[in-house]
């Protein structure tokens, strides 16, 4: 047939995309001059019925000539723009939504099930522990057993000291048998201030009371008290109880490796730094240790070996600079174990 004959419209056509107009159409062809043939496209329709199955998108169509003879046909062709209109997403959404809370709700229950909370502190046990093993500290482990038991919904225990005093010992002492519980969580300095996720903790809402416990901080770090805060006014919210330990070393070393401490202003600083803090707080100070503390916690690394050289072991030993801290390692070093 003539190309030149066929009577073609380039005006923008209406397609009707029900089940019943849309026809398989026959794919034409025409013989180049190399004698290969060249199937064209069947149609537009065809890529429009797949193209309603996806997601709502601006389509410009612009038909390309396939046959030398009817290239002059399809200089002049128009392009369509087929707008469709988005699809209403709200339903979608909601359905995610709805979804995503209902798994975490799935996992929550799971954590609730396989998890240990530590609910109420057997404190005449733990007095009684820290009695035997921390030497010294009779007034600290009196204010420790007292304000355990004080009936407070929130507590900041201040612990602090110089340098191996006892203050870590004695919170390793009072929660030994309940550190992997769900609600005890245990941090350091620095990496607490990187670390610390105060609203992710779990143990907050499926267990009646927390345990925070932030060790090795010194007099500058007084900026943790934003994250004391969160966590205190999360617990406030939620009805709960908790108890905040911050274990600070008021010790400072000065180039000479001396130590030098101003308790006094270390107190007060501390005492400003949380005063804004609406919770019950204990400050509890652990005093410096003597030569005959020392020796007995050589007596307690040495358990059952030969004492007699006790005065001898005693030398290696600083007591002023470090306390009973180190005893167990420098004994190893020393072959006395």
């Amino acid at each position: 047939m003539d190309s030149q004959n066929l009577d073609v419209s380039y005006e923008p056509m209406d397609i009707d995309l029900s089940s019943n107009s849309i026809k398989n159409m026959d794919d034409t062809h025409c013989e180049p001059e190399d004698g290969k043939t060249i199937s064209r496209s069947s149609s537009p329709i065809t890529f429009l019925t797949s193209l309603i199955k996806q997601e709502p998108v601006m389509v410009n169509i612009t038909p390309v000539p396939v046959c030398d003879s009817e290239a002059k046909d399809f200089q002049n062709v128009k392009k369509y723009h087929i707008i469709m209109q988005p699809k209403n997403t709200v339903g979608s959404c909601l359905l995610v939504k709805l979804s995503v809370l209902f798994v975490l709700f799935a996992c929550a229950l799971v954590y609730q099930n396989t998890s240990t909370c530590c609910e109420g502190l057997d404190t005449t046990n733990m007095k009684d522990t820290l009695s035997r093993k921390l030497y010294g500290q009779k007034r600290a482990i009196d204010l420790l057993s007292r304000s355990l038991d004080a009936r407070a919904r929130s507590k900041i225990l201040f612990l602090y000291g110089g340098t191996g005093v006892g203050k870590t010992y004695a919170t390793t002492l009072m929660f030994e048998e309940v550190w992997n519980s769900t609600n005890v969580y245990h941090y350091l300095m620095p990496s607490f201030m990187e670390t610390f996720p105060d609203d992710l903790l779990l143990g907050m809402s499926f267990c009646k009371s927390s345990i925070l416990i932030v060790d090795d901080l010194s007099r500058n770090d007084y900026h943790i008290k934003e994250h004391i805060q969160n966590a205190i006014e999360k617990s406030e919210y939620l009805k709960k109880n908790i108890t905040v330990i911050l274990i600070y070393n008021y010790d400072n070393i000065e180039n000479n490796f001396m130590k030098s401490s101003n308790v006094a202003f270390f107190e007060f600083e501390l005492r400003e730094a949380f005063s804004d803090i609406d919770a019950y707080k204990e400050f509890i100070k652990f005093e410096p240790l003597t030569e005959e503390h020392l020796k007995l916690c050589i007596k307690h690394e040495l358990g059952s070996y030969n004492m007699a050289n006790m005065e001898q072991i005693v030398k290696n030993f600083n007591v002023t600079l470090d306390g009973c801290k180190g005893v167990h390692t420098k004994m190893k070093l020393l072959n006395v174990l």
